[in-house]
């Protein structure tokens, strides 16, 4: 992981997250997964990941060394996506949102039975 050593606590990792680091991006390395893991557990603070996560394979892999997923710009393309589809924006938008947080959850299931 090119950022090991560099990130020491979690505001370090969101001063990395909001310099144009892709933190979807970063946590999916495999070896970028161990080592963010342990700024999450030790630093105190709660950790929130966003940027880039858009598929519930993200939002799980975040959700695995996170200790909250963040989703904006997803839900936004859904509500631009149903409106040019002249779709129902709310069913679309919760049909997103349960698909994320099913993901999350089992995800976090899947760490509390390691």
């Amino acid at each position: 992981c090119s950022l090991a050593g560099t990130l020491n606590t979690a505001s370090d990792l969101a001063r990395s997250s909001t310099s144009a680091l892709n933190a979807a991006t970063v946590i999916l390395r495999p070896a970028c997964a161990v080592f963010m893991s342990r700024p999450v557990y030790a630093s105190g603070p709660p950790v929130a990941v966003g940027f880039g996560i858009k598929t519930p394979e993200r939002a799980a892999a975040i959700a695995r060394v996170a200790d909250a997923v963040v989703v904006g710009s997803a839900l936004v393309d859904e509500v631009a996506e149903a409106v040019a589809l002249n779709e129902d924006v709310t069913a679309r938008v919760l049909s997103k949102v349960a698909a994320l947080a099913k993901a999350v959850r089992l995800a976090r299931q899947d760490l509390a039975t390691v």
